[in-house]
């Protein structure tokens, strides 16, 4: 893999040129992007990288986050917004230009400051030096060379990540919406069944990470997803609102936008390595004509979402058929270990350990 040297005499220094002061409807949607735009990133465009190869990269660069962060004992707040700034940096970046480790790495390292819960450069460094040799035991000092190879490829890395981000470190997070919208909507079958709900939400916008969810949906979305998600994984349902409208109107949230960014995450559940599915994973109509995705306790759904006038006979989501069992989300789908760690790109390969 290219050092952070060999990388400084192959590309151009980051511009600046294109920086600008945004506004607020800038700053909520230059990091959204449509099918069609995520199919068009300069890994795809300008190296042919495909599609999931890319994927595969993001997903493996997320996961290095979170192991790093584990041994660093950072909050989960920040390993989000390092995951977020991994995401918009590929959006602008090649994966064949930049490893996926190195930009980890530095989104890791931005973020800590960003969210201000700084460790010392030299614990980051260490972490990360560990987790990529994948020995916790290694002497990683001040006095070795492998230090200054990561020291040097970060804040090498990082000029690029803050051209690429336009200083944009605003990230609005899932967990906050979470929590308050579980204050607006009730769950059918109490405080005891709320807690179970939380708990499989928390874990659905975790794995999230590890997919391109942050760049298609905004931060209402996927929490609303979560909830659509662990609802249905806990057999329960919410209630309607006291005007008698369905949860997703309470809390402000497209139907059809819950349903897609739901089966995002059905598809990461299906083709996960780590999981031994025996079946496949069931996605959302993005359409609402069959019982098989509610999560209204007593109610039926027209093909726009309305109430239909034709069932109130108290079917709940129990009534759905299900082809296989919602994935556990007891244990989050990241976990670095037990991955293939071998680099898409030929002339990128690096035998274990090497920078």
């Amino acid at each position: 893999m290219p050092t952070a040297t060999t990388m400084r005499q192959n590309l151009a220094p980051p511009s600046h040129d294109d920086d600008y002061t945004m506004d607020d409807s800038d700053r909520n949607d230059q990091w959204l992007f449509t099918d069609d735009e995520l199919l068009r990133t300069p890994s795809i465009t300008r190296n042919g990288i495909t599609f999931q190869q890319e994927r595969e990269g993001r997903s493996k660069g997320c996961n290095f986050i979170l192991q790093v962060g584990i041994k660093l004992k950072l909050p989960q707040l920040t390993l989000a917004t390092a995951s977020v700034f991994l995401h918009r940096f590929f959006m602008r970046e090649s994966l064949k230009d930049f490893h996926y480790y190195n930009v980890a790495a530095t989104a890791l390292y931005l973020a800590t400051k960003v969210e201000e819960n700084c460790r010392k450069l030299s614990d980051l460094i260490q972490a990360v030096a560990r987790t990529a040799q994948k020995n916790d035991q290694i002497i990683i000092d001040e006095q070795s060379k492998e230090y200054w190879k990561w020291h040097d490829t970060i804040m090498f890395t990082e000029e690029y990540m803050l051209a690429a981000l336009c200083y944009d470190f605003n990230v609005e997070k899932p967990y906050k919406l979470l929590q308050d919208y579980l204050q607006l909507i009730k769950v059918e079958n109490g405080a005891a069944k709320e807690k179970d709900i939380m708990k499989a939400a928390w874990a659905f916008i975790n794995d999230s990470h590890l997919t391109v969810l942050c760049l298609m949906f905004p931060a209402s979305t996927i929490a609303g997803a979560a909830l659509y998600m662990s609802a249905k994984f806990n057999d329960t349902a919410f209630k309607d609102g006291k005007d008698g409208k369905p949860w997703w109107d309470v809390i402000g949230v497209n139907l059809i936008d819950i349903k897609k960014a739901c089966n995002q995450m059905a598809d990461l559940y299906e083709n996960n390595p780590l999981k031994n599915a025996d079946g496949k994973y069931p996605t959302t109509p993005e359409t609402e004509d069959t019982n098989s995705n509610r999560t209204r306790p007593s109610v039926k759904l027209t093909d726009e979402g309305h109430e239909s006038t034709t069932n109130s006979n108290g079917t709940s989501m129990q009534d759905a058929p299900m082809d296989s069992k919602l994935p556990d989300t007891s244990q989050s789908a990241a976990t670095l270990d037990d991955r293939e760690e071998g680099e898409f790109v030929d002339d990128d390969d690096r035998e274990e350990g090497e920078l």
